[in-house]
């Protein structure tokens, strides 16, 4: 299979499972609302949080050393692959045994974090415990995804995923609804991980026999100083951006429960679903490129990378405004229809959130050049910035200021305007495509002044139409999309970007006709 057939697999593969999930992730969610009280709800995503912070073991070592795949398998270098793959495996072990340690380290004092919960200590402690085993276990096949991953064979780790995780989601509904049991959902959650783990490593191991032999680590000798050298400067490099990222989305659960309670975490960790569950569809098929990236990267010169990077910017602007555009409408509506008024954000944190979102999702098109390029080494210090100025500008609005949700969305906000617009692109620019990027400005702040002027039509309508029908809402979802996607082209149509894919959608409708 030719790696377009590949790309459009893994894409189409991620598309389909994300968007299934999504739906079972609601499903569960919605259970969960109706069923367990808002507590169970704030104490899950606290969990998350928590474990965020604990997988600072991890830290993107993994991401480095996929980036140094790229070249051997291009070249079919069994050899080199399973030379990369021991060290891989070898790593991935010390950091599950890390990450388990401090994860029973920490338990004991998870309560700490919880202002006003209603839970015993003993009863937190051993939930963590559960929660922190479910994520102990990814990491022992965590090598052999990231190999399926480089050769650009996703869609086989994908569709694992999705198979148990969609097993996992149907029975946790039927123990929540008939035995009302959070220690259950736990359970299950772990089970479901554990078997997945142990199939796609079989399952790998059994496609690729010459890749993962047995006798690998003891037969084919170590890696080159050299390639050392270059593994360790982009693992410094994936550590800080990494805890940069850690600090500035694994705060906002842990500063609300402890100064605000469970309940602001409930609230948040909603509208959180909506926009992470939107957000995995997208970015995951955006990042099944990222290997034809790396292979971009050493095959063709500084125009055709900024070329490619510029055409990216302008498909990722297409999706945000689509997604802008209906969240900004509807979301606050949906939540309302959907959980009801108790878990209702204000329309001014509600645009900040979504704001922020967007800022994110801008953010991927750069993110993805400096993976596929492996320019890690150079971000060592933006991230780090950017963990302290949030930290700071969210403790202060929320302990100091009290302003709740809105405190610590502004702070991620912050943080996210100050230092990573600008900062990314210019690591590809500099590092990557060794050219200035004032045109790469330029159409950013273009496509995000298009977006943001949608996202505040949005948010008034749904603030006129606060009191609808989901039928109801579905109807003015569609108008706003179409209208949105409408001003976009218009503004939009003569950029060589909107010609090239235009051009591209035209190709393919002719080939498929013929």
């Amino acid at each position: 299979m030719n790696r377009t057939r590949m790309a459009s697999l893994n894409t189409a593969t991620v598309i389909v499972t994300q968007v299934v999930s999504l739906i079972l992730k609601f499903a569960v969610q919605t259970v969960f609302i109706h069923e367990l009280s808002q507590g169970y709800l704030g104490l899950n995503g606290l969990f998350a949080n928590i474990l965020s912070f604990l997988s600072f073991a991890d830290l993107g070592i993994g991401t480095a050393i996929t980036v140094e795949l790229y070249g051997p398998i291009a070249r079919n270098d069994i050899i080199q692959m399973r030379r990369l793959l021991a060290l891989y495996k070898k790593a991935y072990t010390i950091i599950a045994i890390t990450f388990t340690v401090l994860g029973i380290c920490i338990a004991p004092f998870v309560h700490l974090f919880i202002k006003n919960g209603g839970f015993s200590n003993t009863q937190i402690m051993f939930w963590f415990v559960l929660y922190m085993l479910g994520t102990t276990a990814t990491y022992f096949a965590a090598y052999k995804r990231s190999f399926l991953m480089a050769s650009q064979r996703g869609y086989l780790s994908t569709l694992n995923d999705f198979s148990f995780r969609s097993i996992q989601q149907i029975l946790q509904i039927i123990a929540i609804v008939t035995l009302h049991s959070f220690l259950t959902f736990l359970l299950i959650q772990l089970l479901s991980v554990v078997a997945s783990n142990i199939q796609i490593s079989r399952m790998t191991s059994r496609r690729f026999p010459d890749v993962f032999s047995k006798d690998h680590v003891r037969k084919n000798g170590s890696l080159g100083k050299e390639m050392l050298s270059d593994i360790k400067r982009n693992v410094v490099g994936a550590v800080s951006s990494n805890i940069g990222t850690i600090i500035v989305f694994g705060t906002d659960n842990v500063i609300l429960s402890s100064f605000v309670g469970l309940g602001a975490v409930a609230r948040y960790s909603n509208y959180s679903l909506i926009t992470q569950s939107l957000n995995s569809i997208f970015s995951q098929a955006l990042k099944q490129i990222v290997s034809s990236i790396g292979n971009l990267n050493v095959t063709s010169d500084n125009e055709k990378k900024q070329l490619t990077l510029l055409r990216m910017l302008f498909f990722s602007a297409c999706i945000n405004l689509v997604l802008i555009s209906g969240l900004g409408a509807g979301i606050n509506i949906f939540i309302h229809i959907w959980a009801g008024k108790n878990y209702l954000l204000n329309s001014l944190v509600v645009f900040v959130f979504l704001l922020n979102f967007l800022v994110t999702q801008f953010r991927y098109t750069a993110q993805n050049f400096i993976s596929g390029m492996g320019l890690y080494w150079p971000l060592r210090w933006k991230s780090v910035l950017e963990a302290g100025v949030n930290l700071v500008f969210s403790l202060l609005f929320v302990v100091v200021l009290k302003m709740s949700v809105l405190g610590v969305v502004l702070g991620t906000l912050i943080s996210n305007m100050a230092i990573n617009v600008w900062w990314e692109p210019l690591i590809v620019y500099k590092y990557g495509i060794k050219k200035g990027f004032v045109e790469y400005l330029r159409k950013y702040f273009w496509y995000m002044g298009i977006c943001i002027l949608v996202l505040l039509v949005g948010t008034g309508i749904s603030i006129v139409f606060s009191s609808v029908t989901l039928i109801e809402l579905v109807f003015i979802e569609v108008i706003f999309e179409l209208l949105s996607v409408f001003f976009f082209i218009l503004l939009t149509r003569k950029s060589s970007e909107y010609r090239f894919f235009i051009a591209l959608i035209k190709k393919y409708c002719v080939e498929n006709v013929e």
